[in-house]
């Protein structure tokens, strides 16, 4: 992730899908290689400020969905 991170532009926007091994039950992709665990995506990009997140589960540090600036 490093590598994405490195190539954004200062106050660039990231937007990121991704899906995780709680929702692989319902719908595809169903390789656990491809799937995070909750919150691990957050937890990769822990360098940047999270602007938005949103996720079908909940989602974030305090187990909602937050924004920060």
């Amino acid at each position: 992730m490093n590598a994405i991170i490195d190539t954004l532009k200062i106050n660039g926007l990231l937007f990121y899908q991704a899906f995780t091994r709680e929702k692989a039950t319902h719908t595809p992709p169903h390789n656990p290689d491809y799937l995070l665990v909750k919150n691990e995506l957050l937890a990769l990009f822990a360098p940047l400020t999270v602007v938005l997140c949103g996720q079908e589960t909940k989602c974030s540090l305090s187990d909602k969905n937050w924004i920060a600036s």
